[in-house]
């Protein structure tokens, strides 16, 4: 049974003739994020008139637990004379305050957290205060300095904390005092002993898996052993496996895909038999680690579970023979329906995604969401550079060798070192230079200075020429590029022609927004399909096979001030392809009383003869021609 609370009066309470709720109200949870609720108050309801903005509170309980806990942003009347009002969850409150710029140099997740705690709180007033709470992310090989500028204090521990570390954050109540935790997912909620059990349809509940992820059979390798072959060798478990290097599925799951190959390798371990139950983990657990599930109330009840019983953040195990998983999945977001029980789903995941903020979240600036792309992005750049350091290491420790020639002038003086593949540098292949001047690589031999071979150049005085620079952060004054690409491949930006091309394209500020599906919205207005529509509805503006009609009300400036306002308190005017003004004066859009163009050939007008009024402008026309303007 959910009861709902206003300022801790009841305002929802089933059964009740008053304190009742209209429509399908919804709450919306989200591991890490502020979650909100939407719900519709009718007129009867005794506190329909007592929400205020920005200070009123909503409780949504569960029996006697918490569910939900928010603030009313917006509340708004239709045409029923219900209240339609949105909250935002208690997280929304970090985003109020801000935080000084200041270094906290290499400090751990626990006393960052109550560092920015503490700044939080000065900022803001009590009711959106916080106490630090649990910490449980390991800090593990992260020794930057964190810092903060100017950041809402949301965005300081998401971006310090959270981006760097992983883990999330958490709203927790005890008493009066509210903590923020800063947890592991598997911290986050309980173990729920309620289990799911999948047959041969468990790819239809999951999101982004298809049977092309699947994967039946697996050489596990360990730690590398040093040796002198031309291939690298790792630890296998043929000691502990009955001499075979490979673990498979079971039957049922080979019966069913195949055998679908892959080598997973564990560079920590260096023990077989750990390899070995890494391997059989990876099989039945690992492989499904990015799987997400999403379930309705109507599924769980034909796979034999029951929705009441579960919350956001539970540990829910989930088997599924025909595809060896037999995981322990938390649930990552909640849709509950209290009127419509049958609506509700979850979403089981064993890792976040990292969901970038959108306005309906109204918890954070736009700077929020491109910290959290910018995040992905790094994540994304951080794992190609470490390969290519791999790959680098790997050939430094190669035991290929090399010669090295230092070359004099005539009076005994040092020129150069040479480092070559050969022993004469006329017949080498790569050679790298180092000398008074800098340092270059060649990879085509010992050319002139002028030729492209040389690959590489770093003078004296710091300046680094090169056919290819990687790095993670890249910090310049001025950027001089031709093409500007992101890894992916999903956008690129030509500097010299201005050609801008994306396979995915978005815009969040605060003021504007722009999604991938091409639907823009502004302060006060939305423009979707050519239509320009208004927050209340009403149609603005609209563009149809290149003619722009504008319905102005109240007032437009400039030339357009010209059009008066008649009897449907319209002005109208409009851009007729790129060479015209149209300007119509009175009457109705289908039959206008007169009509003025501005076009190359001059200034025209048609409808009736005599004076026509526009604005303080009085026009005289005699069969359709402007004969005087005063």
């Amino acid at each position: 049974m959910y009861t709902y609370w206003l300022d801790d009066q009841i305002l929802y309470y089933p059964g009740d003739s008053l304190c009742t709720l209209v429509g399908d109200p919804v709450i919306k949870l989200s591991i890490g994020q502020a979650g909100s609720c939407e719900m519709k108050i009718p007129e009867t309801n005794p506190l329909y008139n007592s929400i205020s903005l920005r200070k009123s509170m909503v409780t949504v309980k569960k029996g006697d637990k918490e569910i939900f806990c928010g603030e009313i942003r917006t509340a708004e009347r239709d045409r029923d004379n219900n209240m339609n009002a949105y909250a935002v969850g208690e997280l929304a409150f970090l985003a109020d305050g801000i935080q000084p710029q200041h270094s906290y140099g290499k400090a751990t997740p626990t006393a960052f957290l109550a560092a920015v705690l503490s700044e939080h709180n000065d900022s803001v007033e009590e009711r959106k205060q916080f106490a630090p709470g649990y910490v449980t992310v390991p800090s593990g090989w992260d020794d930057s300095v964190k810092q903060t500028d100017y950041d809402n204090s949301l965005v300081a521990l998401r971006t310090q904390l959270v981006d760097r570390l992983g883990g999330c954050l958490r709203i927790r109540k005890a008493g009066v005092t509210r903590y923020v935790d800063y947890v592991t997912l598997s911290d986050y909620g309980a173990a729920n002993a309620q289990g799911i059990n999948f047959g041969e349809n468990l790819l239809d509940y999951s999101e982004n898996m298809t049977a092309a992820d699947i994967v039946t059979c697996i050489i596990p390798l360990g730690a590398r052993i040093d040796s002198d072959s031309d291939f690298e060798k790792r630890v296998d478990i043929k000691s502990v496996n009955s001499g075979n290097n490979y673990l498979t599925a079971s039957q049922t799951v080979l019966n069913r895909f195949g055998r679908i190959w892959r080598v997973v390798i564990f560079d920590d371990l260096d023990d077989p038999a750990d390899i070995m139950a890494a391997g059989q983990a990876w099989l039945a657990e690992n492989q499904y680690e990015t799987m997400r599930l999403k379930i309705t109330a109507v599924d769980l009840s034909i796979l034999d579970s029951e929705i009441d019983d579960m919350y956001l953040g539970d540990r829910i195990p989930c088997k599924a023979e025909p595809y060896g998983l037999d995981m322990t999945l938390p649930i990552v977001e909640q849709t509950i329906h209290p009127l419509s029980p049958h609506k509700d789903t979850i979403v089981l995941s064993a890792s976040l995604q990292n969901k970038k903020l959108t306005i309906s979240d109204q918890v954070g600036s736009s700077g929020d969401s491109i910290r959290q792309a910018t995040a992905q992005t790094e994540t994304k750049i951080r794992n190609v550079i470490r390969q290519e350091v791999a790959n680098l290491m790997a050939t430094f420790t190669g035991a290929g060798g090399g010669y090295k020639l230092s070359e004099f002038d005539s009076n005994g003086l040092w020129l150069r070192d040479l480092w070559m593949d050969t022993p004469d540098k006329d017949t080498a292949t790569n050679i790298l230079e180092i000398s008074m001047r800098g340092i270059r690589s060649s990879n085509n031999g010992y050319k002139a200075p002028t030729d492209p071979a040389w690959k590489l150049g770093i003078t004296i005085d710091g300046q680094i020429n090169a056919d290819r620079i990687l790095t993670g952060t890249l910090m310049a004054g001025l950027i001089k590029a031709g093409i500007l690409s992101d890894v992916g491949g999903n956008t690129s930006f030509n500097l010299e022609t201005g050609a801008l091309i994306s396979k995915k394209f978005s815009i969040n500020s605060t003021n504007f927004t722009l999604t991938e599906d091409g639907i823009a919205s502004m302060s006060g207005a939305t423009i979707n399909d050519g239509t320009i529509t208004s927050e209340s509805g009403d149609k603005k503006a609209m563009i149809d096979n290149g003619f722009y009609r504008g319905y102005l009300n109240n007032q437009i400036s400039g030339l357009l001030d010209l059009c008066p306002t008649y009897g449907d308190n319209i002005k109208r005017a409009a851009l007729w392809g790129k060479d015209v003004l149209y300007l119509q004066a009175g009457g109705t859009e289908g039959a206008p009383t007169t009509q003025i163009t501005i076009d190359s050939t001059g200034l025209h007008a048609q409808g009736a003869d005599g004076w026509v009024v526009l604005g303080d402008m009085r026009v005289r026309l005699d069969h359709g021609l402007i004969m005087e303007i005063i």
